[in-house]
């Protein structure tokens, strides 16, 4: 079974009913392949200077901060709230207004859905996970930085 950051639009406390059910359907010895948003403890000004320091693109800052545990209220976030912080963001001088209208360009389709993430600090959604299956390995994409934030986990019941 493959899934990429589906559980990611299901509310945490249905985690579980999704994992019993993949579990239900896979075969005995089959894999269970689960990409997954997991939010980061790390502050916004570190992110903010690093981006700079580094001369990061808005991608970049959008995964990052937008992926700290303040952004995920009652551990979600609606994209359009998204949009908002990323306004705010020009308007103090942190993105500039180029910078903005490539996040829009990219995410606005989504911003202007009903759309919201759900998502756990990684030993948190680990913790889930190891009560419905055991996890082979947990790989990352090796092309950019981003991926730490996109855990893949490879699961077997």
């Amino acid at each position: 079974v493959f899934a990429e950051q589906s559980i990611n639009i299901i509310e945490i406390e249905h985690f579980g009913e999704f994992l019993n059910e993949v579990k239900r359907v896979m075969k005995k010895e089959g894999k269970f392949v689960l990409k997954s948003i997991v939010l980061i403890e790390q502050s916004e000004e570190e992110i903010l200077i690093k981006a700079k320091e580094q001369n990061r693109d808005v991608i970049y800052l959008y995964d990052k901060i937008c992926n700290l545990p303040k952004h995920y209220k009652n551990n979600q976030r609606s994209h359009k709230e998204v949009s908002d912080y990323f306004h705010g963001l020009v308007k103090k001088g942190n993105i500039t207004q180029a910078e903005y209208d490539k996040f829009i360009y990219h995410f606005g389709a989504v911003c202007n859905a009903d759309l919201k993430l759900h998502a756990l600090l990684k030993n948190d959604f680990e913790k889930i996970l190891k009560t419905h299956f055991k996890i082979k390995e947990i790989l990352y994409g090796k092309d950019f930085e981003k991926h730490s934030l996109h855990p893949i986990y490879v699961l077997e019941k």
